[in-house]
């Protein structure tokens, strides 16, 4: 990796990551986040996916994924509690999902989407579970670079 002066960007600094570095880096990220990145599938599709391991599967960063990560942080389907009942009236436990985890691959656009989630779920009546997968989601981005 090296650094690259930015270009008035809201960040100053930029890190370049090396192709050749990719696999290394990526799997000192499953080591302590789940990790999510592109994959293609046996169909040839790419879909962003939880990786258990690097090795195990390609990474496809070519092609642009024919879905959002935005499941990511709002399922159709979730488990917002759990209950217990018994003698002394019902017992109620918060089911929020807290994995620390890193979305790799990113296209800007779908950065952009999410930063535009982050503005509407923290409006009003925010949503916890939104911003709760959300505060445990680090985002890089892929910026193709001709150097």
């Amino acid at each position: 990796m090296r650094r690259a002066s930015g270009k008035g960007d809201l960040m100053t600094d930029n890190l370049i990551l090396y192709k050749e570095h990719l696999n290394s880096f990526l799997r000192k990220i499953t080591k302590k986040f789940e990790l999510i990145a592109p994959v293609r599938n046996t169909y040839g599709d790419t879909l962003f996916e939880v990786i258990s391991s690097v090795d195990d599967v390609c990474i496809d960063l070519a092609y642009r994924p024919i879905l959002s990560p935005k499941h990511f942080f709002t399922p159709q389907v979730e488990t917002l509690f759990t209950y217990r009942y018994d003698k002394s009236g019902y017992t109620f436990k918060d089911a929020a999902d807290s994995t620390p985890r890193v979305i790799f691959g990113l296209r800007s656009c779908d950065t952009r989407g999410i930063l535009f989630y982050d503005l509407i779920f923290q409006e009003g009546l925010k949503d916890k579970y939104y911003l709760d997968r959300r505060k445990d989601t680090i985002l890089i981005n892929l910026v193709p670079c001709n150097i």
